[in-house]
This record gives C-alpha cells, structure tokens and sequence, in this order.
C-alpha cells in the first residue's frame, strides 16, 4: 500500500470548479430520471419502455457519480494506493462482461497478464476507456465495432471505427474538462491519472480501423 500525492498548485481553483461542473453534470440526469418515472407512473402504454430508459439512465447516473468521487480523490491530493497482483486480462473481460452494448459490438483479445494494480481504479480505467469508445468511436446513426486486445506486457488497447482524435487535440485530450465533444473529459482524465499512479501511460493515436486507438499500459509483474 502506498501514500500518493498529487502536486498540483491550483487544486483550490480545480476543486470549486469540480464542485460546480459536478453539480451541473447531475441537474440533467436527475431532472429526466424523475421524468421518466412521472410518465411510467400515468402512461400504462409506454410504462416498458420508460422504465428501460429509466434503468439505462441510473446506470450513467452511477458511473457519473464514481467519476465524481474519484476525481474528488485526485483533487484532495493524496489517496491510498491498495494495490494488489491481479490478472489484468480477466478485469478487462470482466469488465466487457457488466457492459450494456445493445446494438453495438465487443472483440475482446487477451494475454495472460499479471500486473500489481488497485483493483477498484484499474477497473474504473478500463470501463472509462470502453464507455468512450462506444460512445464517440463510431459515426451517427451506426453501430460501434470496438476492439480490446490485452497483451502479456501489460497493455490494452481499445480500437474503434469511428471518427478518431483530430492531432491537435491528442496533447490536451486528458487534460480536466477537455474533450473534443460535448462531454467534460471527466473519464479521461481520471483514466490518465490512474495509469499515472501505476507508473503507467495512456496514449491515443490513430487505429488500424481508421479510428482512434487508446492505449492503457500498466508494467507487467510476471507471466502467470
């Protein structure tokens, strides 16, 4: 187990606006949540189908809500690291496993890797990495092809077919509160952070698939 500090001279200036991005973030969901349960409470018709978007939104409303607490943890400066070995292989499927893709498509490749890690934030990683790319890696109005490929050094990558990362915004993609769509960056910055912690990295160039391709590596202990 390991102390962390995190240096950073404007963690006050970061923190208040944490606080307000945060509280704006859940406005949203929280005002459609309670929505969608009024028109469940006096629609029999379409009762089903608001009640899938209302579970389909508490989940968001979740992973929301742990991006917040974690980035209320790097914003503190200092948090314990638990580390552990771990297969990092498996995580990555299971994490693949708990993820909701409806239309969209999973390839998952894997290596036996063992890696020393913090379980909860590697996990965090993974499913940030993949949220994203099923999110944005893909054109409007089409499907995602999403590929994960776990190799023994430690590495995973997370290809998608989508629009890919223009070269201007590779350097500031996992600076806080910077993305190049609507959203806050939230996840990807908090996924640097993590590779950060764990002597790691996290990259994005251009994939093979003509989409962006993320690169997460965290140093392999041993081969198991």
């Amino acid at each position: 187990m390991r102390i962390l500090v995190v240096e950073d001279n404007d963690d006050l200036r970061f923190a208040v606006t944490a606080a307000l991005r945060g509280a704006h973030d859940l406005r949203t969901p929280a005002a459609s949540l309670r929505l969608l349960a009024e028109t469940a409470l006096r629609d029999d018709a379409t009762r089903t189908e608001a009640l899938k978007r209302t579970v389909s939104l508490a989940t968001r409303t979740g992973d929301l809500v742990d991006g917040l607490l974690t980035r209320a943890r790097l914003t503190a400066g200092v948090t314990t690291l638990a580390t552990e070995p771990l297969r990092f292989d498996q995580l990555v499927e299971a994490v693949v496993d708990d993820t909701h893709t409806g239309e969209h498509r999973i390839t998952l490749h894997t290596d036996p890797t063992v890696v020393d890690a913090d379980p909860d934030l590697l996990r965090r990683a993974v499913t940030n990495l993949l949220a994203n790319a099923l999110t944005h890696g893909h054109a409007p109005g089409l499907s995602a092809a999403v590929e994960l490929t776990v190799t023994a050094d430690g590495t995973l990558a997370v290809d998608d077919a989508g629009p890919g990362v223009p070269p201007h915004l590779a350097d500031s993609l996992f600076q806080r509160f910077r993305s190049g769509s609507d959203s806050t960056g939230l996840g990807l910055s908090i996924t640097a952070w993590i590779a950060r912690t764990h002597s790691g990295s996290l990259t994005v160039t251009t994939s093979e698939r003509g989409g962006a391709r993320f690169t997460l590596t965290i140093p392999a202990k041993r081969r198991p």
